[in-house]
């Protein structure tokens, strides 16, 4: 049995998911992981549409599978 954790990442500029909406996040290898929430410039947004575009600076409030956190942390980050 998997256990869900939780983790935050910021989309960086330039990363794989910057620009993509959440929905569009499965087709970069990401699954088993729901964003939570979200701190945008606005505010905090709780349970983002899926339609929602990843903006560099914001901050994903994620729970999931370790594996597939791993796939997020990495569809956020420039560093390869």
């Amino acid at each position: 049995v998997s256990q869900s954790r939780y983790s935050a990442f910021v989309v960086e500029g330039g990363s794989a998911a910057s620009g993509l909406k959440i929905s569009s996040l499965w087709r970069m290898g990401v699954h088993g992981v729901t964003i939570v929430a979200v701190d945008s410039p606005e505010g905090p947004i709780l349970e983002p549409a899926l339609d929602y575009r990843l903006q560099p600076g914001l901050v994903l409030h994620c729970v999931g599978s370790e594996a597939g956190l791993r796939s997020l942390r990495r569809c956020c980050s420039t560093a390869r």
